[in-house]
């Protein structure tokens, strides 16, 4: 279909528009009860085609991933952020620690890396993803009335994972299934990404319109400086591989920030998922570049 390959041509250009399409239609905030189980497909999707071979998951690049974000930044943004609202706090260190996104693997395509590392670096992570929501926060900001229980986070993300996961390990058994849903259904997840952010925005746009702009634009340059930071220093270490530097940096950059919002929203207060909305416009920002200085580079 035209309409598909259109998307996921310019994949990052209308994730931009559904944020804007969002923030000025507060009507499609309707839709907000399906965008946990819209995540739920995503998940399941990606997971249906995985296929488990134990020397994908033995690379050295892997280490980067964790030691970066699970880390060094952890801390980075807890120091920088002493003086911010606490929610804001909150709300910049889930970004830090958010799993790969789910689409990062399109990003990497676009930008012709390594397919293969950037696969197993989504699900590694992303399974993971339960403790480490539930431990890091805690480890942090212990004592601190807006964290959540450790339990109750693991669960809630755990929900997200886990479910996806064992249902398409279960699916991918039954040969017709899998087809049909590879023909018929997976080629409209860009679709559904694109609502999903729109009808987050429009869930979240009264809460940003009601900031002031400068603490708007504050935060916002916060979400810009930390992509940057983990998309240039990524970039940096894998400069020495033609393929891993155009591909670590989304690998390490690109988060699940849908993931982070449903999380932000359901475990602590709603303004703790401006930051991870914010940083959709940052992440886009340096996968343009990422591709950008591959084609340019590469002359094509």
């Amino acid at each position: 279909m035209k309409i598909l390959k259109f998307i996921q041509k310019w994949t990052g250009e209308l994730l931009i528009l559904s944020i804007i399409i969002g923030f000025f239609s507060p009507s499609l905030s309707y839709f907000s009860p399906l965008v946990s189980w819209l995540l739920m497909f995503l998940l399941f999707s990606s997971f249906l085609n995985l296929e488990i071979s134990l020397h994908k998951f033995f690379r050295k690049e892997l280490l980067l991933f964790p030691i970066l974000n699970w880390v060094i930044m952890p801390a980075v943004v807890y120091y920088l952020t002493l003086k911010l609202n606490m929610d804001y706090r909150i709300g910049l260190f889930l970004i830090v620690i958010t799993p790969p996104a789910l689409g990062s693997p399109v990003i990497v395509s676009l930008a012709k890396g390594d397919m293969e590392f950037v696969v197993s670096n989504v699900v590694i992570f992303n399974v993971i993803s339960p403790l480490i929501y539930a431990f890091l926060p805690q480890l942090y900001f212990k004592g601190i009335s807006e964290i959540a229980t450790p339990l109750s986070v693991f669960r809630s993300v755990a929900f997200y994972i886990f479910i996806p996961l064992i249902l398409a390990l279960l699916v991918r058994k039954i040969l017709r299934v899998k087809q049909f849903i590879n023909k018929h259904i997976d080629p409209f997840k860009g679709l559904v990404q694109l609502f999903m952010i729109a009808v987050v925005m429009a869930s979240s746009s009264p809460k940003i319109r009601s900031l002031p702009i400068k603490e708007s634009l504050m935060i916002f340059s916060l979400t810009l400086m930390i992509s940057f930071i983990v998309y240039l220093t990524s970039f940096i270490l894998c400069r020495k591989d033609d393929q891993m530097k155009y591909t670590c940096p989304v690998s390490a950059g690109h988060k699940n920030t849908l993931l982070s919002i449903v999380t932000g929203m359901n475990n602590f207060n709603p303004i703790v998922a401006v930051p991870s909305i914010l940083y959709l416009v940052s992440h886009h920002i340096w996968n343009g570049v990422v591709i950008f200085l591959s084609r340019r580079n590469r002359g094509y």
